[in-house]
């Protein structure tokens, strides 16, 4: 740690700031207002998430970053405000870009974003993540940490859904595996889904996501197959609503709707569909 400092009318001001450790590398200007408490911080650099580790105190703090593995650190310069020990007070603006990681083994080359946090709400302005040619985008994504939930706006996709279901959670991953597109579909995503994994048809209240696949993909469920299918997947708390399904239908076509039902108390669902081909 290195800096110059003054202190003047309960006013510290820190113009130079660097900390460096392992992979962190930061450059920090600001001060604190010891009669307000209200500190203001710029800070830009590299920051290793590894060294939050023997920081959190909280089994949810902990359990949420194992599931992360970083081989570089995260690139980063924002403007952080607030107001001491008062967490609920901080407002953070800035842009972040980190590269080669998984998340609950999902790999991603890269992913960057511009963010606003304030009252516990993380807003993820124009992100776009990488794998391969793969590719993830959309407006915003905002973690709502008050109510627990993750919402998109108009996000965009090139990738296999299945990155995206694995990463939320394992059993989630498993519950859409039937449903499975053989090549990345093209599709619009809008709509939010739980910040939690999900054990049972309870834990997805509040889920109301819903994919456009506007670029048809080849795709099977169970013995069904189609090398060509475009439609609406809505998943709407316990319930999976496909509408506007057309697909190439062995040598023919066909078109429908679906409807399946996991609230049952039994296993797998409840459905009912109707299909012209």
């Amino acid at each position: 740690v290195h800096t110059h400092f003054s202190y003047s009318n309960l006013v510290w001001q820190l113009p130079d700031l660097a900390v460096v450790q392992a992979k962190t590398r930061l450059a920090l200007s600001g001060g604190e207002d010891d009669r307000t408490r209200v500190y203001r911080w710029h800070i830009r650099g590299t920051f290793d998430p590894e060294a939050l580790r023997p920081f959190l105190t909280t089994s949810n703090a902990v359990r949420g970053l194992s599931h992360f593995h970083f081989t570089e650190p995260l690139a980063l310069e924002v403007d952080v405000t607030g107001r001491l020990y008062d967490y609920d007070s901080i407002v953070v603006d800035g842009r972040v870009a980190l590269t080669n990681f998984t998340l609950r083994g999902q790999a991603a080359d890269s992913v960057t974003s511009e963010l606003h946090y304030a009252n516990r709400v993380l807003e993820c302005l124009r992100p776009r993540l990488w794998r391969g040619t793969q590719t993830l985008t959309a407006d915003k994504i905002t973690l709502d940490f008050n109510t627990r939930l993750i919402w998109f706006t108009n996000g965009f996709s090139t990738a296999d859904p299945r990155m995206v279901t694995h990463a939320i959670g394992p059993k989630t991953g498993r519950a859409v595996d039937p449903y499975q597109f053989l090549e990345p579909p093209t599709a619009w995503v809008n709509g939010c889904v739980p910040l939690r994994e999900m054990n049972g048809p309870r834990d997805t209240e509040g889920a109301d996501l819903r994919f456009d696949i506007v670029g048809g993909a080849p795709f099977q469920w169970l013995k069904l197959k189609t090398p060509d299918i475009t439609g609406t997947i809505h998943w709407l708390g316990g319930s999976l609503i496909l509408t506007n399904v057309q697909a190439a239908f062995y040598g023919g076509t066909g078109r429908g709707r679906a409807f399946f039902d996991f609230r049952v108390p039994h296993a797998g669902a409840d459905y009912d569909f109707s299909v012209t081909v």
